[in-house]
């Protein structure tokens, strides 16, 4: 029995794909289908992003490919690692050309931005 995966606020449940068990009982659990394999999730952890459910080893960077079962970015409904992230969407410094964290002190010079340590 298949359902659109929607969630009840009230009644705090998740409500998607319906798997019978095959249990007398009549038991059912929720399973999600990894929006890239389109396989069931039958994994203990789930990775969401957005609106979009992953297995563990199929949530990966849309650049390298690398997997990002610890930590990944968004962007215009593709997921990239920190690198490529701050690669495409960053702040470059202006003398070494590698990108600038958000967390990162910086010196200004009219409109350049440079690392500390590459200001001159």
């Amino acid at each position: 029995m298949s359902a659109n995966m929607t969630f009840d606020n009230e009644r705090n449940i998740v409500i998607g794909n319906e798997y019978d068990t095959g249990l007398n009982d009549s038991t059912s659990y929720v399973v999600y289908d990894c929006c890239v394999c389109s396989l069931p999730i039958h994994d203990q952890l789930i990775f969401r992003v957005n609106e979009n459910y992953f297995h563990s080893f199929c949530i990966n960077c849309s650049e390298c490919h690398m997997n990002l079962f610890d930590k990944c970015y968004t962007r215009n409904g593709k997921i990239y690692c920190k690198e490529h992230f701050f690669k495409e969407f960053g702040t470059e410094c202006a003398s070494c050309k590698y990108s600038i964290a958000s967390s990162e002190d910086v010196q200004r010079a009219n409109e350049f931005i440079y690392h500390l340590q590459c200001f001159s």
